[in-house]
């Protein structure tokens, strides 16, 4: 869903060449005009999904003091990286299993 409301239309069409009915329930082209021409979307390659992923590392830390979180620790591993290596996901797990 697009969450737009009512007013959200009816100001996105306040310049357009649309016509909005007097209680706002329909829009409609002025003389019948011609509808713009419908043109292709281009496809996406799709990825092979045995090596979608490919090219990341997973990594493990232990032994962390408990008064370290895990968004410290992210924020130093974050900075050690080259300036163009991005973390996808970061996560807290402990020995909970939580």
């Amino acid at each position: 869903a697009m969450r737009a409301t009512k007013e959200d239309v009816v100001t996105a069409l306040k310049d357009s060449k649309l016509e909005l009915k007097e209680d706002r329930s329909a829009v409609r082209r002025p003389g019948n005009a011609a509808l713009p021409k419908l043109e292709a979307k281009p496809l996406h390659q799709k990825k092979n999904t045995l090596h979608a992923h490919d090219g990341g590392a997973i990594a493990c830390f232990k032994g962390i003091p408990a008064e370290q979180t895990w968004m410290q620790v992210k924020e130093k591993l974050k900075a050690k990286l080259p300036e163009k290596v991005n973390l996808w996901f970061v996560s807290e797990v402990n020995d909970k299993a939580q």
